[in-house]
């Protein structure tokens, strides 16, 4: 069996870090080692590193000043040995036949240029032990490209989800494709986008193998940074239906919630943005249901 090296980026986090840890040791899969990227200062968690003791699976670590969570699981790919690179958040899970699935799933692939990812099993925020899986469509079976897949919506949900806990590739091809340093958010779908435009070949399993846990504590996730995210999605090469369903429940939610715009600006922005949508057959329902969400959200 190929050798496994999983990244996990972590600052602060020692107790969720643990979690993450020992489901990796839980893997059926027989050849892993562990990456931990510690992302500053932290002393609980660096102390807990180096008394860690003897472990199925090696654990390796390095530190960093502080260079952000893309730099930092690029820094894992480099200082990882394995063929195969499984990346894992320290707040998320794997299920135990996680790596297992996805290395077969791609093991007969001789091109790089393949990315596997799954469904996940996400908990309730009223009853955070009430874990379900995540509904999403199949990708390889939608005439969908990957960011029609990430962002257009059937109801109040996405088409589909692909979270970084459930990515596994060869290490080649996060070196070639490398998590873009910098961004203030939107870093797995720069990725994801990244990878599509140079087409990377996406296969999703069919079972949920990541459990994803939600959580009220501050992330980069819940920013509201919407003027990034819009600069950052006109420099993707994505279609205009993707676009205008990014701008309806991502930028105009972010404008709803900028308390330092005024009612008027907020107005002018809806505007604009609402002016600038291209209406598409079988889209018009799922257009209006969100202009007038997005509507209530700044004029009522």
């Amino acid at each position: 069996m190929e050798l496994v090296s999983v990244v996990i980026p972590t600052r602060y986090r020692r107790e969720l870090l643990m979690r993450a840890i020992e489901s990796v040791m839980q893997q059926t899969y027989s050849n892993i080692e562990v990456w931990v990227v510690v992302d500053g200062d932290d002393l609980d968690t660096m102390a807990y590193l180096r008394n860690i003791g003897k472990t199925r699976f090696p654990v390796y670590y390095v530190k960093t000043n502080g260079i952000g969570g893309s730099a930092a699981r690029n820094l894992g790919v480099e200082k990882a040995s394995g063929k195969w690179i499984a990346f894992l958040d320290d707040d998320d899970a794997f299920l135990p036949d996680k790596i297992a699935c996805q290395w077969e799933q791609l093991r007969y692939d001789l091109d790089d240029f393949h990315l596997c990812f799954c469904p996940v099993l996400t908990n309730s925020l009223k009853n955070p032990d009430v874990f379900l899986p995540m509904r999403t469509l199949d990708l390889n079976t939608e005439s969908l490209t990957v960011a029609e897949f990430l962002f257009c919506k059937k109801g109040r949900r996405t088409l589909g989800f692909i979270q970084t806990s459930t990515l596994f590739g060869t290490r080649d091809l996060f070196q070639e494709i490398p998590f873009t340093e910098g961004l203030l958010k939107h870093q797995d779908w720069d990725l994801l986008l990244r990878m599509a435009q140079h087409g990377v070949k996406f296969h999703q399993l069919e079972e949920p193998k990541t459990r994803f846990y939600r959580h009220h504590a501050p992330s980069i996730g819940n920013t509201n940074a919407w003027k990034f995210s819009d600069v950052w999605i006109k420099r993707m090469e994505i279609s205009k239906l993707a676009r205008d369903y990014f701008t309806l429940s991502i930028i105009l939610r972010g404008v709803a919630k900028d308390v330092s715009l005024t009612r008027a600006e907020k107005r002018s922005h809806f505007k604009q943005k609402i002016g600038a949508l291209t209406w598409q057959k079988g889209h018009y329902f799922q257009f209006s249901r969100l202009i007038f969400v997005n509507f209530a959200r700044i004029y009522l």
